[in-house]
């Protein structure tokens, strides 16, 4: 997320100034609590302004010479300067820190020279506090202007795309709580951000808590902490796979073009689409819905962790589609355009095509991986500006058919279980991850 959100690890403290362990770490939070509420507006500012750029780009108008977009980043790199100032008076203070792989950080130069000098300490905390400060006002102002900008366009457009709205996130509130799901806050239990939420916690995937001897959720209930369970609907390009129905079903073709040869494991590249696979994921979903239904060791069930519905290749994660060419999502595929044309003569008027029956429709190449010259020449078109109804549709179709497998798997366990929240974590950024741009790219 925008913005490096240290971790604070409180452990001995010196009473500088005579101010006891508790009064630091509560002034600490109270400062750091500007500079997460000033990372949350700044993201909402820069959404804000991601849907402003598409919908000029829709509208094919030019965007105002503002300086908004040179503002946005200016405060995003002040952000990310606040951090560095932060550390020496958090290790000043006494304050243990660690890394985000748990080792502790060494003592710097800056911070001893501040434990020799308590007037420095104390000036370099003040002045702390107040930029604090001065970034929530200033992310607030930008977040404004940012909605100005996109509320003029909505006023004076005729051709704009009603989805193409401002995109808002979860608000904060004096004590800290949110009113909505934050995307990325950092997992670690001892990050200010979990502090805020108030929910304390380590992640861990439901296959360990029934295989370990001593489940994860058990022992982080030891630590005083709960449990964001990983139930892995869509893990990279794996799922959840069961050995012994593997083995059962193994001569069906339910695994996706990526998946490899199969070892026995517990994740594997299973083809979502495929009817089978939705059945065991159904009996696994609404198991893990019953096992931990009330347990108030769980603090939520994440179903997707950096979903990738590509099959890999030399683009970026998730920048082109390249899956659904297997048995059912070719299938899926010919059914999805039955129902939206409901005939094939209604298919061939609006493609202008020549197809016999939806039977007869086949993907277009895939872009990444597919064989020339077909693939060549979809290329080609595609950089031209130019987009045959069969690309547009089955791309559509790719991306639809994720988020509806991810719903559904949501679906299942809030039905079975209406006791914890579900989510997913794309882990590569608001503006560009793996879900937001596999939806939004065409």
């Amino acid at each position: 997320m925008l913005g490096c959100i240290v971790t604070l690890v409180f452990g001995w403290c010196v009473a500088t100034y005579g101010l006891p362990a508790e009064t630091i770490q509560q002034e600490l939070l109270k400062a750091s609590a500007d500079q997460n509420r000033a990372v949350f507006i700044l993201n909402d500012a820069l959404l804000t302004m991601q849907s402003y750029a598409r919908a000029v780009a829709y509208k094919s108008a030019s965007i105002p010479n503002d300086s908004l977009q040179e503002d946005l980043a200016a405060l995003e790199k002040r952000i990310d300067e606040l951090d560095l100032l932060y550390r020496p008076i958090h290790q000043a203070y006494g304050l243990l820190m660690r890394d985000r792989k748990g080792a502790e950080v060494p003592v710097s130069d800056r911070a001893r020279y501040l434990m020799n000098d308590a007037k420095a300490l104390r000036l370099a905390w003040e002045s702390f506090a107040r930029i604090c400060r001065e970034l929530l006002v200033d992310a607030g102002a930008l977040h404004a202007r940012a909605q100005k900008q996109l509320q003029s366009l909505q006023s004076t457009s005729e051709v704009l795309a009603p989805h193409y709205r401002e995109k808002t996130g979860p608000k904060m509130g004096a004590d800290g709580d949110l009113d909505g799901i934050l995307v990325n806050i950092a997992a670690d239990p001892e990050s200010q951000g979990a502090r805020l939420l108030g929910r304390s916690y380590k992640v861990s995937y439901e296959m360990y808590d029934r295989s370990y001897n001593v489940p994860p959720t058990e022992y982080h209930d030891s630590l005083g902490l709960r449990t964001l369970l990983v139930v892995p609907c869509a893990v990279h390009r794996w799922t959840h796979c069961d050995s012994d129905w593997f083995q059962a079903h193994a001569e069906l073709p339910i695994t996706r073009p990526s998946a490899g040869e199969y070892g026995g494991q517990g994740l594997f590249g299973l083809d979502f689409r495929h009817p089978e696979v939705r059945n065991m994921m159904e009996g696994y979903l609404r198991g893990v819905a019953a096992t931990y239904r009330g347990d108030e060791r769980i603090v939520g069930y994440m179903t997707a962790w950096e979903p990738q519905g590509d099959e890999g290749g030399p683009a970026p994660w998730g920048h082109w589609s390249t899956g659904g060419r297997t048995v059912a999502g070719e299938a899926m595929f010919r059914e999805a355009m039955k129902n939206k044309f409901g005939t094939i003569g209604a298919l061939n008027q609006a493609w202008e095509s020549e197809y016999e029956n939806f039977d007869s429709i086949t993907p277009p190449p895939d872009i990444m991986l597919g064989p020339n010259p077909d693939r060549a020449k979809l290329i080609q078109q595609l950089f031209s500006g130019s987009c045959t109804p069969l690309y547009y549709e089955f791309n559509r179709f790719l991306k639809d058919s994720y988020a509806e497998f991810l719903a559904w798997c949501y679906g299942i366990l809030k039905e079975n279980d209406p006791t914890h929240p579900v989510c997913i974590s794309p882990s590569y950024g608001a503006l560009d991850g793996y879900l937001c741009t596999a939806r939004d790219s065409f």
